[in-house]
C-alpha cells in the first residue's frame, strides 16, 4: 500500500510530461507545416493534415480488434516495427525532407 501512495505522484508527473510533450509536438508540427507551405497551397495542405484526426479510427479500431485476438504486446510491437520502417524509408529515400528550409 505504501508503494502505491508513493508512486501515484510520480505517475501523475509522467502523465503530465507525456501530455505536454504531445501538445508541444502538435504545435511544432503545425508550425512547420504552415511555414513551409506556399500561401496558395496552405488550405489544401491543412485539409489533408486534418484528415489525420478524422481517419485515426481507421487504424485504431483494427488494432484494438487485433489485440483481442493476438495480444496487446504483439500489436504494439508490429505497430512499432511499421513506424520504424516508415521512418527509415523516409530517411533513406527522401533526403530532401531533411533539407526543408
Amino acid at each position: 500500500m505504501l508503494v502505491n501512495v508513493l508512486t501515484l505522484p510520480l505517475v501523475f508527473f509522467f502523465l503530465m510530461l507525456v501530455g505536454a510533450s504531445g501538445k508541444a509536438c502538435m504545435v511544432l508540427n503545425n508550425t512547420l507545416l504552415q511555414t513551409n507551405v506556399e500561401d496558395r497551397f496552405r488550405g489544401r495542405v491543412m485539409s489533408v493534415h486534418m484528415l489525420m484526426w478524422g481517419l485515426s479510427p481507421v487504424g485504431t479500431i483494427p488494432a484494438g480488434a487485433l489485440s483481442d485476438l493476438m495480444g496487446v504486446r504483439f500489436v504494439i510491437t508490429v505497430q512499432g516495427v511499421l513506424c520504424a520502417a516508415a521512418f527509415l524509408s523516409f530517411a533513406l529515400f527522401r533526403r530532401d525532407i531533411k533539407r526543408m528550409e
